[in-house]
């Protein structure tokens, strides 16, 4: 295992909503009610931190599960 696996890189949730390109008020929500799943880490009671690995493989996981249902409601022509 290398350095940076056992050391994640934690980002904040400015960083996220920077990443997503959505308000940082709406990670929060994201985070508070756990809509979309979005991963992270609760430090504190109110610090909460985001592995920027685990960020990005959510949304490569979001664009697969968007791409598999405009493929199944696209009709052929």
């Amino acid at each position: 295992m290398s350095k940076q696996d056992s050391n994640p890189q934690l980002i904040t949730t400015s960083e996220v909503s920077e990443i997503c390109n959505v308000p940082k008020k709406t990670i929060e929500h994201w985070v508070l009610t756990n809509h979309k799943n979005i991963p992270f880490i609760r430090l504190g009671d109110r610090t909460v931190r985001f592995c920027k690995s685990s960020i990005l493989s959510w949304l490569k996981e979001i664009e697969a599960q968007s791409d598999v249902s405009t493929s199944s409601t696209s009709k052929e022509v």
